[in-house]
């Protein structure tokens, strides 16, 4: 990859329990966003397809969740409203985004994981 461009967000795989995203996060070592959402959100489609697009120096590891086809983790981390992100950063450190967009999640991460990848775009 050139100098100085973006890693995006396009390899989405899915999780359908919530043992299966406890699984997740305890093997993760890069950052895991969570996208949860479902087919019949007006704003959930668009929410992930804004994601595929989210521009970041981080490795990442994007999964999605269906809300009603996985009710117990919506109700694990007390989301009540679509689209919602759920994102783990390396060192315990969790964040419950609800009725978010892509760029408030870039925000969370831009502040919770600076710096996390070498680039060659600091002021020297």
């Amino acid at each position: 990859m050139p100098p100085g461009s973006h890693k995006q967000l396009v390899q989405v795989d899915s999780v359908e329990a919530i043992h299966e995203l406890k699984t997740a996060t305890a093997k993760a070592s890069e950052v895991l966003l969570v996208q949860v959402g479902s087919p019949q959100c007006p704003l959930c489609v668009p929410f992930g397809e804004q994601l595929n697009h989210l521009k970041t120096h981080h490795t990442i590891n994007r999964v999605y969740c269906d809300a009603f086809e996985a009710p117990e983790v919506t109700e694990e981390y007390g989301i009540k409203k679509l689209p919602a992100a759920l994102l783990w950063i390396p060192g315990g450190i969790m964040h419950v985004l609800q009725y978010t967009s892509a760029s408030e999640v870039q925000e969370v991460l831009d502040k919770s994981w600076p710096d996390s990848v070498f680039t060659t775009e600091a002021d020297f």
